[in-house]
């Protein structure tokens, strides 16, 4: 059994920043804006409650990750993001509870009273993209881990573990609606999958109409007469 803590037993223990303990009540904030309110035909809620998995690139070194999404919620303009903050908590577990005699060293240093503090702090976030405060940035610089801003704008630049990681959910957002084969029309009257009635090539009613009242006209004229021209002419 792997003592997590380190070698000092006054230490919190890691389980103690552990943000997977049931669903965040919903606060009034949430429900004051009609804007927020989900629409019937979707199930964001229940679909996100059924769970995600972090998918890693192969070959990703798990400990240089956690250093770069740790950094980027200090260096980056745009934040902590949620897919992030995700990752970088799904791949700390993974490595404390990782059975690895080689990797003993590297979990007494993720178990860290300081790296600790501030990721008890993070456990507190609900708003991203995440932009730490003045005090909060103070911590992140104490933390030995943290990589020089030269370093992560060099491995910003290369995209390198920016690209290494995705999230998937286990249940669609929206549910899936199938909808109707589209084909291509043959023939003049044919008009596809999108058929117009008003132009699908029958006569309209009013040159029915006119047709059958002509007939008429001309089924009555007197035997030896010219018949009358339906367009007018004389």
């Amino acid at each position: 059994m792997v003592n997590t803590n380190g070698p000092n037993p006054e230490l919190p223990r890691w389980e103690e920043i552990s943000h997977h303990k049931g669903v965040p009540p919903k606060t009034d904030d949430s429900v004051s804006s009609p804007s927020l309110h989900l629409r019937p035909c979707a199930t964001f809620e229940s679909a996100l409650t059924k769970g995600y998995h972090v998918v890693l690139k192969r070959g990703t070194n798990r400990y240089r990750l956690f250093q770069y999404l740790l950094s980027k919620s200090l260096y980056s303009s745009d934040g902590l993001h949620v897919d992030d903050y995700l990752v970088m908590f799904d791949i700390y577990f993974q490595m404390i509870d990782s059975k690895d005699p080689n990797f003993q060293n590297r979990v007494i240093e993720l178990s860290n009273e300081s790296l600790i503090n501030v990721l008890r702090h993070f456990r507190g976030i609900k708003v991203f993209p995440y932009h730490p405060k003045d005090v909060s940035r103070e911590h992140l610089r104490s933390l030995p881990m943290i990589l020089h801003p030269n370093a992560f704008f060099g491995i910003e630049g290369q995209g390198t573990y920016r690209n290494s990681y995705r999230l998937s959910l286990h249940a669609l957002l929206i549910p899936r609606r199938i909808t109707p084969k589209a084909y291509i029309g043959v023939g003049y009257k044919d008009k596809g999958s999108r058929r117009e009635p008003a132009l699908d090539g029958s006569p309209s009613w009013q040159e029915v109409a006119t047709h059958s009242a002509n007939q008429e006209r001309e089924s009555q004229e007197l035997p030896g007469l010219p018949p009358i021209s339906s367009e007018g002419e004389a």
